[in-house]
């Protein structure tokens, strides 16, 4: 979003005829104080859900339902989806987005499909495979982008002495695509905000944690002892250690491949030792 903040908006009197710029003026302005908002107050990124897995039996992937905030301050929201099929996408010719150039050249980008969707006349649509989402590098392995796609539709023309349908419509519409690796790179670099350098940490397992829970009529609520033994099993739920190396619900195992991941950061730290490793 622009990054000079708005400072003044128009006010009105009785009987005063208003323009369309003033009318703009004022939807801008309320517009931007609730994006930078959420941007500035809140934080962006995902609030919860919006899980990917890929299912390469049934060659579906799926997202789960969830909500978050995008880099320009507006609430993304959506249901499960499960998609079956690709196309590619460019931007609307009315739409312009920096992120996305390489250059003058747009990156590679690719639109998910739900399995009932037709195509028109001449569209290409291919199915999803495992090939083609896992690639066949790690820089061409596929990357779930989320971007919604703000569109200024215009309404007809005046017709006849009637100008009641001039103007138009600010739509918005949560693409769900795929990008490579490589092309993401660029996009983050267009960005000044990410680096992907290190691309194993994308294969590093999620460890869950159990919630500590309390009841009122229970001893955990009312006794310090009991209250903090809670906590203690929870964080012992994903503190263990399994003599199987393989073993990715081992906190040790995770944090050994943690360092084989970025270890041409900690291998001065650690005279090229990994501190994870035991026998």
């Amino acid at each position: 979003m622009s990054t000079t903040t708005l400072t003044t908006y128009p006010g009105f009197q009785n009987n005063q005829v208003l323009t369309s710029t003033q009318l703009n003026e004022l939807a801008a302005y309320l517009d931007q104080q609730t994006r930078l908002t959420r941007l500035r107050l809140i934080g962006l990124g995902i609030a919860c859900g919006l899980k990917q897995n890929f299912d390469s039996v049934t060659n579906t992937l799926t997202i789960t339902g969830g909500s978050g905030i995008t880099s320009e301050g507006y609430l993304i929201e959506t249901g499960d989806c499960a998609f079956t099929q690709y196309r590619s996408y460019t931007l609307p010719a009315t739409l312009s987005y920096p992120p996305f150039m390489d250059g003058s050249t747009q990156v590679t980008l690719w639109e998910l499909l739900r399995s009932d969707y037709m195509p028109v006349s001449g569209e290409i649509v291919e199915p999803l495979d495992f090939t083609f989402v896992n690639g066949t590098t790690a820089g061409d392995k596929k990357v779930v982008l989320l971007f919604l796609e703000k569109v200024f539709v215009p309404n007809d023309s005046c017709l006849g002495k009637s100008c009641d349908e001039t103007g138009g419509e600010n739509t918005f519409t949560l693409r769900k695509l795929l990008v490579s690796v490589d092309d993401l790179q660029t996009i983050l670099d267009n960005t000044g905000n990410f680096n992907l350098t290190f691309t194993g940490k994308f294969d590093l397992p999620d460890l869950l944690s159990r919630r500590p829970l309390f009841d009122p009529k229970l001893s955990n609520s009312r006794d310090y002892f009991a209250f903090s033994q809670d906590f203690r099993d929870a964080a012992a739920s994903v503190y263990k250690r399994s003599t199987n190396p393989l073993d990715l619900t081992d906190l040790f195992n995770v944090l050994r491949q943690c360092y084989v991941v970025f270890e041409p950061l900690l291998q001065d730290i650690y005279n090229n030792t990994n501190p994870f490793d035991y026998t």
